[in-house]
């Protein structure tokens, strides 16, 4: 007897809209997801399981959660975040929301915009606000530590490549080679720690926002 296909069954549940709060090569994204719980659960589990805070935008009820989950990664696959997981896209919510509208209705969807703060438990409102200002205090100290870096960075390249120059530099023209290798030096660190710290953005998303995490999404 031949292998009998699996079909998923429909679980009505909300599509929904959340944001981030933190940029990715300083722009922001939106993650695209469903769940059969409430959506403010949602977030709190997502929070729970990352440093990250999220901001939930739009939400809308639908018969087959799931499926119009897919259809809508689907749909914005070009806009995917790079080494993220499937679910975070460079875009706006005011870019996605419209077509969510559009699409839903042939889920059996009822357009539903939750007061998700307003339906978070005590403890969790106590603890929202705390995590929404740790992350910005988070932040500026990575800021202040990368213009650090990068001072530390011109100085020893700047220095660097006038002491070990392959040839010997005039005195009178010292002053200048001590300036332009400087102003060169700056640029090469700034090149350098940008690229980094991009770099450790993809890679703090692609860990907390894995496809083995996402497991107890649904």
């Amino acid at each position: 007897m031949g292998r009998m296909a699996t079909v998923e069954k429909p679980h009505a549940g909300y599509v929904y809209v959340l944001r981030p709060q933190v940029l990715i090569d300083g722009k922001r994204i939106i993650k695209i997801g469903s769940t059969t719980r409430s959506v403010a659960e949602r977030v709190r589990e997502l929070e729970n399981r990352s440093s990250v805070a999220f901001e939930a935008i739009y939400s809308i009820w639908v018969d087959d959660a799931r499926a119009l989950e897919l259809q809508l990664h689907a749909r914005y696959a070009n806009h995917r975040m790079v080494g993220g997981s499937v679910g975070f896209y460079h875009l706006l919510p005011e870019d996605v929301i419209p077509d969510i509208e559009a699409i839903a209705a042939g889920h059996g969807g009822t357009s539903f915009k939750e007061a998700h703060a307003d339906k978070r438990s005590a403890p969790a409102k106590k603890a929202g606000p705390r995590r929404k200002i740790a992350a910005p205090r988070v932040k500026a100290s990575l800021e202040i530590a990368s213009y650090i870096i990068w001072f530390l960075a011109t100085m020893l390249l700047g220095f660097g490549a006038i002491l070990y120059a392959p040839v010997e530099i005039p005195r009178e023209f010292e002053v200048y080679a001590v300036g332009a290798s400087l102003i060169v030096a700056a640029i090469v660190a700034r090149v350098i720690l940008v690229s980094a710290k991009r770099l450790i953005e993809i890679c703090f998303f692609s860990h907390r926002f894995s496809p083995a995490m996402r497991e107890k999404e649904h």
